[in-house]
């Protein structure tokens, strides 16, 4: 019998009481809360609230503090969702607020505006400081000599990006173009700042570094996406206009596993520029190196020719080879450098294991590294002689080994040393250098003098100034 009792469908008294007395604590908890979602035609004479439910396509213009509502949107979820009850009382009590109240709730409102309008001069600021950055960081050396003329600001305008170009771009970063109004199309809608942030569930805002905005064409790109030439979208191709649909097409790319792709391989890259570890800066790091070592190898080298021919040594023997027996002093002085010196060390085990085959240490090399030094030292004779004005020229002949008449050109002529100061002479001294040799073919006197005539023009020495 206890079973066929039917169960009571009502609440007690007691319960109803305790419900009523819960909902009215509830009540008296969140008083004057939905003041701010009150409908203009609700408080007309009291507050005008400009705030509007327009969606996110039909607010072009709208400002970037939206963004941070996310707290007073849930708010105003959970207070429609209310009881009809809940709804009448509040309204009722609403409608018993006395001036003061009404003074309150319209300063608490200005402030919220002054706090939003403060939340986006941040923003802005923080768009505006970081372009500033990029700016600064793009440096135009050398080698991004030809990209001067590029306009950094409108993607629509950049040529087809090679690996040179990325490079450039990544190093300066991408710079968003932020306008209070930005131009309005026919369907009087425009892209908006607004778009620069994602809004998260939390009401946390993300901001997308990744969105570029162009001022030529009015329309938007994808950083990255353009960088790398990932996916044919209108986000790399042509840029998008398509204001109405604009959040919900950032919204699907930004989450394509294209734009992700993209978007790692950017920073990646430009991790790597930061610490120089791209293939281009490793290959300049070892083509730096190898340019030192080569460096210091002919400055070895031609220290060790000077020093030879100072002390009128000979520089070959029978042999060209090293580490044999009569390979001459130059070879010696070389394979004796490469016990004590890293630098000929190193060059010495390139040759032995046959890394290089042009290693500068033969006849030919010396030659020419002698006739260098011939060639400077003559030309600073040449130059002491101009200085001194007047000179006189000492001429001999002498036959050589295979009967071939030389004659030895010797200049003399008088240097002074003044001071930098007082310009008196400190110093004088008669100087003579020898000049060179010239092979005669014919001994007589017309012809020498039509031999050292013509050595005095190669010289450009003038004849005027020679004296007897």
């Amino acid at each position: 019998m206890a079973d066929d009792i039917k169960k009571r469908k009502r609440l007690s008294g007691s319960q109803y009481l305790k419900k009523r007395l819960a909902r009215e604590k509830d009540l008296v908890k969140q008083k004057g809360s939905l003041l701010k979602f009150c409908q203009q035609n609700s408080q007309a004479n009291v507050i005008n609230d400009n705030d509007t439910d327009d969606s996110e396509e039909n607010s072009g213009n709208k400002n970037i503090e939206d963004l941070s509502m996310g707290e007073v949107d849930n708010k105003k979820k959970e207070h429609d969702n209310e009881s009809k009850e809940e709804i009448n009382i509040t309204e009722k009590n609403s409608a018993n607020l006395n001036i003061k109240d009404i003074h309150d709730i319209s300063s608490r409102k200005a402030d919220f505006d002054s706090e939003n309008e403060n939340k986006k001069e941040i923003a802005i600021s923080i768009i505006s400081e970081e372009n500033i950055e990029n700016k600064k960081s793009c440096n135009y050396d050398e080698k991004y000599t030809n990209f001067k003329s590029l306009d950094f600001d409108d993607p629509n305008k950049w040529p087809s990006i090679d690996d040179k170009l990325r490079l450039y771009l990544i190093e300066c970063g991408p710079r968003q173009i932020n306008m209070e109004t930005f131009p309005i199309n026919t369907s009087g809608r425009s892209f908006s700042s607004f778009h620069y942030f994602r809004r998260l569930p939390n009401g946390e805002c993300i901001k997308r570094s990744w969105i570029i905005y162009s001022k030529s064409s009015d329309s938007v790109f994808c950083f990255c996406c353009k960088l790398f030439n990932i996916g044919v979208v209108s986000l790399t191709t042509n840029g998008n206009n398509d204001w109405k649909n604009i959040s919900n097409i950032l919204n699907r790319h930004e989450t394509s596993n294209s734009h992700k792709k993209a978007y790692q391989n950017w920073k990646e890259l430009e991790t790597r520029c930061k610490r120089g570890k791209t293939i281009n800066n490793i290959n300049e790091a070892n083509l730096k190196i190898e340019t030192e070592h080569w460096k210091n190898v002919l400055k070895r080298i031609i220290e060790l020719i000077k020093t030879l021919s100072s002390q009128n040594l000979a520089f070959r023997g029978k042999s060209d080879k090293l580490n044999t027996s009569n390979n001459g002093n130059f070879l010696k002085f070389i394979e004796f450098l490469s016990k004590f010196d890293p630098v000929m060390k190193e060059h010495i085990r390139r040759i032995s294991s046959q890394e290089i085959h042009c290693h500068y240490l033969g006849k030919d090399i010396q030659n020419e590294i002698i006739q260098l030094l011939t060639n400077k030292i003559r030309s600073r004779i040449i130059t002491a002689l101009k200085n001194a004005k007047y000179y006189s020229i000492i001429l001999d002949c002498t036959p050589d080994i295979n009967h071939t008449e030389q004659m030895t050109v010797i200049v003399r002529f008088v240097s002074t040393t003044e001071n930098e100061t007082t310009s008196k002479i400190e110093h004088v001294s008669i100087n003579e250098h020898f000049i060179g040799f010239i092979e005669l073919y014919n001994t007589t006197g017309l012809n020498m003098t039509e031999v050292i005539l013509q050595k005095l023009r190669e010289l450009d020495i003038s004849l005027d100034d020679m004296r007897l």
